[in-house]
């Protein structure tokens, strides 16, 4: 195939996907957004919010509330780990995939107690077409590193 024909193969994969120039289109933002918070109750519940999404990189953001601490009155690990884990996913989504969870790890560095402002960092670091893995990093709003997490994902399918 020349170079010509692979370029406008190229082009053509973008639009299908719902990308211009790598740039997710508003319409497959909210299509992101509608299948990673709105359709998944823990994650609505915890009070998820989308701050940004683009290929390779998605911000989610949540609120340290009274609901989402343990005994002590920090976040709950579980609230941290969901953040991460659906942040790393909608990453994946962002690539046009459909995803499980194969596994995944976190580290917890600093607590976050009530009233503070958590925002999840998550990258993919492999793109394949079978798994993906993908990293996220979760700051408070004065930036302090609170947690970091890594995970793998099994493609089951694309996004319709």
């Amino acid at each position: 195939m020349g170079k010509l024909a692979q370029a406008s193969c190229d082009i053509m994969m973008y639009i299908y996907r719902g990308e211009v120039a790598g740039m997710l289109t508003e319409e497959f933002k909210r299509k992101v957004e509608d299948h990673i918070i709105k359709q998944a109750a823990m994650v609505d519940h915890l009070g998820v919010k989308m701050d940004s999404v683009e290929e390779g990189k998605v911000v989610l953001s949540m609120d340290v509330a009274i609901h989402t601490t343990n005994g002590y009155r920090i976040c709950h690990g579980g609230a941290f780990m969901t953040l991460a884990d659906s942040s790393m996913g909608a990453v994946c989504f962002a690539y046009n995939k459909k995803v499980v969870t194969l596994e995944a790890n976190i580290s917890y560095l600093k607590r976050a107690p009530v009233g503070r402002h958590l925002r999840c960092v998550a990258t993919c670091l492999h793109n394949g077409a079978r798994t993906l893995s993908c990293a996220c990093d979760i700051f408070d709003e004065e930036n302090h590193l609170c947690a970091q997490a890594r995970g793998t994902f099994f493609v089951v399918g694309k996004i319709e």
